[in-house]
């Protein structure tokens, strides 16, 4: 029987890095390691800290060594930074990697084709591969954006701004999880080792459509709410178009996240919850209406 007790946090010196370090932390099950090239986080009481090179396979593998899992916590703009830290984990004798993911699903065959998942899905293949070879074991974790961003992003809903940009209609349900539910997702898949080996977890915290979560915003924040409905499918288009051409920019790659979000059939609706298996417990209505209030 596989248990798994030492797990390195590469890359978690902030946001949800901070969440997933806390749960592993106060769970009591694992000896926990954050690995950053920063200078040295603060961390919870017996978490410890290490240097990181991303560049120098050799050095992550002395890095790694005597660690049961190394859980990857990197922004997706940076998400090539794994593939070292994937063959130092293999050299190492890692047991289990789990890859920055933690939103779409990206086995979806419409998600496939975006131009800007190329790199998170050499990651995927990487990682079958060395489960194949018997080299590695894998658990991905995805459960659509984070509450914490949809709330607060300048071109969705900066709750703090009184502002709604509404893409499309709003009526579409769409799957968001908290960052503290994603770091129960963590902590639940290092627990569970073999039952999560080399699967996908699917987590969700709340299926709101937008207009649900502005008819919240304006009960719990009254007064003047600046709405605006946005074309999606067009600034899609647009933006689809410059990705082929080459390019990847946050106002390029916005338009097609959010057309994943928020389009049936791209995976923005996460089905086949595996929340028992997290501990994960579903948001009530009111607990959304705090989360609102807080980004007052």
């Amino acid at each position: 029987m596989v248990k798994i007790k030492t797990v390195g946090v590469l890359g978690g010196t902030g946001g949800l890095g901070t969440y997933i370090t806390n749960n592993l932390a106060s769970s009591g099950l694992f000896d926990v390691t954050v690995f950053t090239r920063a200078g040295n986080p603060s961390l919870p009481a017996g978490v410890k800290s290490a240097p990181i090179n991303y560049d120098d396979v050799d050095s992550l593998t002395e890095s790694f060594r005597g660690q049961d899992a190394i859980v990857a916590v990197i922004p997706g703009h940076l998400a090539e930074l794994q593939f070292k830290p994937i063959e130092a984990a293999i050299k190492a004798g890692v047991h289990r990697f789990i890859p920055s993911e933690y939103g779409v699903d990206i086995r979806n065959p419409m998600v496939r084709k975006m131009p800007f998942m190329k790199t998170k899905q050499e990651i995927e293949q990487r990682l079958v591969d060395a489960a194949k070879e018997g080299k590695l074991t894998y658990t991905s974790i995805y459960g659509g954006g984070f509450v914490e961003w949809v709330l607060s992003y300048e071109e969705l809903m900066p709750i703090s701004q009184r502002k709604f940009n509404i893409q499309n209609d709003g009526n579409i349900p769409f799957s968001i999880t908290k960052m503290n539910d994603y770091a129960k997702a963590v902590v639940g898949a290092l627990s569970h080792p073999e039952d999560t080996e080399n699967e996908v977890m699917l987590i969700e915290s709340y299926r709101p459509t937008q207009l649900q979560i502005l008819e919240s915003a304006k009960e719990v924040l009254p007064g003047d709410w600046q709405v605006e409905y946005v074309d999606m499918d067009k600034n899609a288009e647009i933006a689809e178009q410059k990705m082929f051409a080459g390019q990847f920019d946050i106002p390029v790659v916005d338009p097609m996240v959010f057309k994943i979000m928020f389009t049936p059939g791209y995976g923005g609706q996460i089905d086949e919850i595996h929340n028992d298996l997290a501990g994960i417990t579903r948001m009530t209505d009111k607990e959304l209406k705090k989360i609102i209030k807080s980004f007052a």
